[in-house]
């Protein structure tokens, strides 16, 4: 099912329907159709799963036709009138806080699943030939502009996201902290490729638990996104800040929250280390 899973539709089914809510609610139906066109119009579709296009489906035939029906309309595959049929327990405005909040999740993990193909080590034996010319691996002025700028940082990144300890301590603690040019640290790194061996290490090494990247999103929001439950529990147990906002005014709780995870994850007192 693609999008938002509106192929084979009748059009008159997609018409609007009545207004529902007041006038204070302008705003979140604004939001609503946003979503709606960002869904369809941008390659946000391949961040989804069937599951969550699925749910869209439904939730967006929640919001513009009410309840589903009893009984699948003839103009409906079975699928697409279940989808449309679980949303029934909701209200029109429960539907479409669900929809934007789940189209911005998704946002969020498609722009942070760029930066490591965006992020291209040197070709074979390029740095081999530059030290042979006389240049060490260390030098950021020439072999960092010739891999766009990341050399000694890209190594940290890359060994944080793949959870390979020995090449990560040895870049420990003194690139800890560094930033690469999406604004991600090693521990954004750790935590969105879900490394909690790579996340333990960095914590050792006394990481920034409030560094934030160009989305305002700090390794606590990626967690809670991804919904991992002991990664979450290991950063906030370090004393990661639980109100720190992202740029949609989001904090990780309600992340959290929407991604599936109970509240109790985030109070550290109460859960142990795994």
């Amino acid at each position: 099912m693609a999008d938002d899973g509106l192929e084979g539709v009748d059009p008159q089914l997609l018409v609007g329907a009545e207004e529902e809510s007041e006038d204070g609610d302008e705003v979140c139906i604004d939001d609503f159709h946003a979503a709606v066109e960002r869904v369809n119009t941008t390659a946000l579709g391949g961040a989804l799963s069937e599951a969550e296009q699925a749910r869209l489906y439904g939730l967006f035939m929640r919001v513009e036709q009410g309840l589903a029906p009893a009984t699948p309309p003839t103009e409906l595959h079975h699928d697409q009138w279940e989808a449309w049929e679980g949303t029934n327990t909701l209200t029109r405005e429960e539907a479409q806080s669900e929809y934007v909040s789940t189209a911005r999740l998704a946002a969020k993990r498609s722009a942070a699943s760029e930066v490591e193909s965006e992020q291209q080590p040197l070709p074979p034996g390029l740095i081999e030939q530059l030290e042979a010319s006389g240049f060490k691996a260390s030098d950021q002025s020439v072999l960092g502009a010739v891999a766009g700028g990341a050399t000694s940082e890209l190594d940290v990144f890359s060994a944080a996201r793949d959870g390979n300890l020995d090449a990560l301590m040895r870049s420990l603690p003194a690139d800890a902290n560094a930033v690469d040019d999406q604004g991600l640290s090693p521990l954004h790194h750790a935590v969105d490729a879900e490394q909690a061996a790579s996340v333990r290490a960095l914590l050792e090494a006394r990481a920034d638990l409030a560094c934030v990247d160009h989305q305002r999103l700090m390794p606590l929001h990626y967690a809670a996104m991804l919904a991992n439950e002991e990664i979450v529990r290991l950063l906030v147990k370090a004393g990661a800040p639980l109100d720190v906002q992202d740029e949609d005014g989001a904090t990780p709780v309600e992340m959290g929250l929407e991604s599936g995870l109970s509240r109790s994850v985030f109070a550290a007192a109460e859960t142990p280390e795994s």
